[in-house]
């Protein structure tokens, strides 16, 4: 049951991530924002409904951490943290440093990357090992990090003024000792 409560929520929170960033997505967002919205929506819904617990954040309610989560892609992620955090900061260096130039690339990033459900060591021609991909587990972990330290209100806050993403974010890095990862 809770399992099936998880799923439910999961997926009744992205509709209103939808309907709440609506009128953000119709500002002229830049594609730094883009990025940091695009790792929300998946990673608020693991954080608040599936219990997120990963490297920089930890589960909100007593009980099981990341219910309805396949273990095998977690672990794999977990494992793959340091790799995904560097990609992750090449994407917005290359975003600020305009070698990311427009949406169409910014998709092709996004599609190649943090959607793939394939682990590093197999072919494309293999079933995909990974039951959730990488925007699952990093939006769980950035964004429950701000969460963790600050509360839902700042998470709503950035959300609503994603420009606010890096300051926030390098705030609580350094609140948890992790500024190496600063963005």
């Amino acid at each position: 049951m809770n399992i099936f409560r998880s799923y439910i929520g999961h997926e009744v929170h992205h509709i209103g991530f939808n309907k709440f960033t609506e009128k953000i997505y119709e500002r002229n967002l830049s594609l730094e924002e883009q990025l940091y919205l695009f790792l929300a929506f998946e990673g608020l819904a693991v954080k608040y409904c599936n219990n997120g617990q990963g490297i920089l954040t930890n589960s909100i309610y007593d009980g099981e951490a990341n219910i309805g989560i396949d273990k095998f892609t977690w672990r794999y992620f977990d494992n793959d943290f340091n790799r995904m955090y560097d990609n992750f900061k090449n994407q917005v260096k290359s975003i600020r440093e305009g070698r990311i130039k427009d949406i169409n690339e910014l998709n092709e990033i996004i599609s190649n990357y943090w959607l793939n459900l394939y682990t590093d060591e197999q072919e494309k021609s293999e079933v995909p090992k990974l039951m959730h991909s990488r925007n699952y587990y990093f939006g769980c972990n950035m964004w429950g990090l701000i969460h963790d330290i600050y509360g839902k209100e700042k998470v709503y806050e950035v959300v609503s003024n994603p420009k606010l993403f890096p300051e926030v974010f390098d705030k609580a890095l350094k609140h948890i000792g992790k500024e190496e990862l600063c963005i």
